[in-house]
């Protein structure tokens, strides 16, 4: 028998402020949190598995925290009569904690009673994690006499859960493109 019962609850907030004719400003927090009770098991004498054989039973409960948090700056300008350029500036913060508690039993004593003291063995099930990711990003677009179109961007992650010389990670890009239907109507 393997049953799961998830109870999540999500969360989100966002706020809009228009700096400028020009520029906004935008923040969003988010907060995703799940529970998941967990019971598997199996009556003694079972034949798919070694374990099955003696009878075994896991229950744990599995809890996610997510925390997601970001800032963006959105601008958008004519630089001359040909061309304009649109850009996003800005950060985020996103923090995970994952955490499993539970129990695992094997050598079922009575058939049919599936509850842990019925069983000889009872091991921890434990395992705890946490992850935190910190970036700043920017992208900009510049348009010329719209058929023309450059795209550059960069972005940087710092990672708390990695080696101190690779917490750091720098995505960089860049695209051109060309609309030929301006040209050649």
């Amino acid at each position: 028998t393997y049953q799961q019962l998830t109870n999540r609850f999500n969360w989100n907030l966002a706020l809009a402020y228009e700096l400028s004719e020009n520029l906004s400003l935008n923040w969003r927090s988010g907060l995703d949190f799940y529970n998941e009770r967990n019971i598997n098991g199996s009556n003694k004498g079972g034949i798919r598995f070694n374990d099955a054989i003696f009878g075994f039973l896991e229950t744990y409960d599995n809890n996610n925290t997510i925390w997601d948090n970001s800032i963006i700056l959105n601008g958008n300008y004519d630089l001359s009569e040909k061309i304009d350029m649109n850009f996003n500036v800005g950060g985020t913060s996103r923090s995970t904690n994952f955490d499993r508690q539970g129990v695992s039993s094997s050598g079922q004593n009575v058939f049919g009673v599936r509850r842990h003291f019925n069983f000889d063995i009872q091991d921890e099930i434990q395992f705890t994690t946490f992850q935190n990711i910190v970036g700043v990003y920017g992208q900009a677009d510049f348009g010329y006499d719209r058929m023309f179109y450059l795209t550059v961007n960069a972005r940087n992650d710092w990672v708390s859960n990695q080696a101190k010389s690779n917490r750091s990670l720098l995505y960089k890009g860049a695209s051109f493109s060309f609309i030929p239907t301006q040209v050649w109507p």
